[in-house]
């Protein structure tokens, strides 16, 4: 909350620092370690609840697609039998759509309670 009062500039700074641990550690131990420290302070901002747990599974699925340790690339270039840069080539291209969506979801909250909300009636 020292950072900023502003949910927008709060969740932009979650974006990187989740991609950043998405990367280099698991997405269920990124959860259990970083939502517990930074949950009441989005709250306190006023950040969606819905729209905070997208925020980190977006940002945790992106990790693990990218380099240098994105654990999934690895996965893929296992079964397939292909090596990692050819992997990554070959998800490359996945990346523009993933980083708008996050986008997306980040800056109008109203998308991640669209469906939740339309479901729940």
């Amino acid at each position: 909350m020292e950072l900023s009062a502003n949910p927008l500039v709060l969740l932009f700074v979650l974006n990187f620092v989740l991609l950043v641990v998405g990367m280099v550690l698991e997405a269920i131990v990124a959860i259990l370690i970083i939502a517990p420290i930074v949950t009441p302070a989005m709250m306190a901002a006023r950040v969606v609840p819905k729209q905070l747990s997208l925020v980190f599974v977006l940002n945790l699925m992106i990790g693990l697609l990218t380099p240098p340790i994105g654990m999934s690339l690895y996965m893929i270039s296992i079964v397939s039998r292909e090596s990692v840069p050819l992997v990554v080539r070959g998800v490359a291209p996945f990346y523009i759509p993933l980083f708008a969506a996050l986008a997306l979801v980040t800056v109008f909250p109203s998308l991640s309670t669209w469906l939740p909300n339309l479901a729940m009636r």
